[in-house]
């Protein structure tokens, strides 16, 4: 082979040699930028899923927040459905006492210091209700939701009102208002909101606080300790200790003292009602103060009133936006206070004697 063809033959191959280099080049060039976009897409997805926030359920956010100690307890200490509940998937709403709350709630009771006294079968079951009081099911009600007068039913099936004024607050069946402390705490399965008082349905209150009878609530209230003196001496205690109800309009000491005025200087206590007349007249006139039925100030409407005493009556009339009562002497008898609760009835205190006409007839 000759110079010149061996010039042409490496001058060939140093051509094709240069174009596979360019052919290389510019596949792997194309090559790279689909592989970075594959890793770049890897990458955040990973950084996406990491800095999602993974929300806890219900008990274990009550779990990780130190003042809510006694509700957990509560919930460990009753039907493990409630727990089971609370910590699965759903939409609920739930009320959580502070263990301030509880702790206040505790001393309000006789024999019970701690949860570990909930030990009886019924006793949990009083436990179990006030619990499911603190619980909305199927709504996740975050506070924009809790407009005043707002009326919510709980999973125990009584109501509660919100009440709107500053705060958010929520009435109960007591006194008493329990505050929203710490409001819209999301979690995985509805909302938490932590608040400052033990909400307490009526169920739980007629065990828990049983009401005194009525003669029980005249001795326990002071103006009323003369018509207890009364009761007794006309053998009418247990009358107001039976099932009823009854509503007695109750006069007080002030106006006790006034019959004796009233019956002159030979009467100066229920001591000197010595004979079987006396007796009788006094028993009439306290039958006098008490009508069948439980009727509150509410339910106050103008008209007669049938007493306890036969063939008596006293009329309840409107007098400047209030009622009063109208007995046989036609002198009004005005209300000292309204609807004190006992167990069998209510009570009204009263400023004044109520006179039957039969006893009225006797004094005239």
């Amino acid at each position: 082979m000759g110079l010149s063809q061996i010039a042409d033959s490496f001058k060939r191959t140093s051509v094709f040699l240069a174009l596979l280099t360019l052919v290389f080049n510019c596949s792997k060039s194309n090559d790279t930028p689909e592989t970075n976009e594959e890793d770049l897409a890897e990458e955040k997805e990973e950084v996406t899923t990491e800095s999602e926030e993974i929300l806890p359920n219900i008990v274990d956010f009550i779990s990780e927040v130190n003042n809510l100690t006694t509700t957990l307890a509560a919930l460990e200490n009753v039907d493990t459905s409630i727990k089971t509940e609370l910590s699965s998937d759903g939409s609920t709403t739930f009320f959580v006492p502070t263990d301030e709350a509880f702790t206040k709630f505790l001393e309000t009771l006789e024999n019970y210091s701690g949860l570990s006294d909930f030990d009886e079968t019924v006793e949990k079951e009083i436990l179990t209700n006030i619990l499911k009081y603190h619980i909305v099911k199927e709504s996740v009600l975050f506070s924009d939701a809790l407009s005043n007068d707002t009326v919510i039913t709980t999973q125990q099936t009584e109501d509660l009102q919100i009440v709107v004024n500053g705060d958010i607050f929520l009435q109960d069946r007591t006194d008493g208002q329990a505050k929203i402390i710490d409001a819209d705490n999301e979690v995985s399965n509805g909302v938490v909101h932590v608040i400052d008082k033990i909400l307490l349905p009526d169920a739980v209150i007629d065990v828990l606080y049983p009401k005194l009878t009525l003669t029980q609530l005249i001795q326990e209230t002071e103006e009323l300790s003369l018509l207890d003196e009364a009761l007794t001496k006309a053998n009418l205690r247990t009358k107001l200790e039976e099932e009823g109800p009854f509503t007695v309009f109750a006069p007080t000491n002030a106006a006790i003292e006034q019959l004796f005025v009233l019956l002159g200087e030979d009467y100066n206590g229920f001591d000197d009602f010595s004979n079987i007349l006396e007796q009788q007249v006094l028993k009439e006139i306290l039958l006098g103060h008490m009508v069948e039925g439980n009727l509150s100030s509410k339910d106050f409407v103008t008209g007669s009133l049938p007493t306890l005493l036969p063939n008596d009556s006293i009329e309840l009339a409107e007098d400047e936006n209030t009622f009063v009562i109208r007995d046989a002497s036609q002198i009004k008898t005005n209300f000292v206070s309204f609807d004190l609760e006992a167990s069998n009835g209510t009570i009204h205190i009263v400023d004044k004697i109520l006179i039957p006409q039969k006893v009225l007839s006797l004094l005239q």
